[in-house]
Parts: structure tokens; C-alpha cells; sequence
């Protein structure tokens, strides 16, 4: 096989995989997610070709869908809108998932503002950490 054959197939093998990661990473999304101090606690599912997430409150009850998101193949992030209590118009968010050992859950942090973020950028008006907590239980509601 040439040089050029080999990196031809390489490219192939490495855009197979990536994308095989992609569909991994959006099944990923899906479950309850919450902060550490749980004052933000959402049941991701998916609601037509995206993602929502809707808000848990402390009685385990399902309340709105408050996070919209899509998969982004180019930044391997969720993109979408956060609406958070208290402001009239939603956040722009990042979603990124972080998968480690099975011994501990898995992370998703969010980064919002009121423009796209930007993952160079250092601080933004809303950020959450929140950690794998099981499965979603909230129905989902269908999008338009």
C-alpha cells in the first residue's frame, strides 16, 4: 500500500470513528443531570432533532423545559438556550460532556451569555457543572 493510500485510509478509519463519537456523545446527553448543591437538576431527552432538558425541582417534580440543545459535529458540543428564573431572555449556551472512569459519574458543564460563546474565552455570566445522576424521568415534550 503507498504512503498516500495509508493516510487516504487513516482519514477514512479517524472520520468513521468520529462520527460513530458523535451519536455516542448525543445519547450521552440523555438523563438527569444536576449541580452539586442541586439547585439545578435537569431530565435531558430528546424532543424531536434536538435536546431539551427540563427543570426538577426539590420534590422531584418535572416543571418546564428550560434547556434547548443541538448537537454541534464542528465543536463536539451541544449549542441551544438556557432559560434561567429571573431574566427576561435565555442564555446562548455550550454544552460539553466530560466522560470519566466508571467509577464516578460523568460531567456536563454548561457556559452561557447573552451572545454564542466562545470556548477561548474565560469567563462567562453563566456556568454550571453538573454530574450524571441516573436517568431522566420527566416525559418529554415534543418541539415544533
Amino acid at each position: 500500500m503507498s504512503r498516500v493510500n495509508a493516510i487516504i485510509l487513516a482519514c477514512t478509519i479517524s472520520m468513521i470513528l468520529r462520527s460513530a463519537a458523535f451519536a455516542d456523545d448525543a445519547v450521552a446527553i440523555e438523563g438527569r443531570w444536576e449541580t452539586k448543591n442541586k439547585d439545578l437538576v435537569l431530565d435531558i431527552s430528546r424532543c424531536g432533532e434536538r435536546y431539551c432538558g427540563q427543570a426538577v425541582n426539590s420534590n422531584n417534580a418535572c416543571e418546564q423545559t428550560v434547556l434547548t440543545v443541538a448537537l454541534n459535529a464542528i465543536s463536539q458540543t451541544f449549542d441551544g438556550e438556557l432559560a434561567t428564573r429571573g431574566r427576561s431572555r435565555p442564555y446562548k449556551v455550550k454544552v460539553s460532556l466530560t466522560s470519566v472512569a466508571e467509577a464516578t459519574a460523568a460531567r456536563m458543564f454548561i457556559i452561557g451569555d447573552d451572545v454564542e460563546p466562545s470556548l477561548v474565552r474565560r469567563t462567562f455570566p453563566f456556568q454550571a457543572l453538573l454530574a450524571r445522576a441516573g436517568d431522566a424521568n420527566c416525559p418529554s415534550k415534543p418541539t415544533s
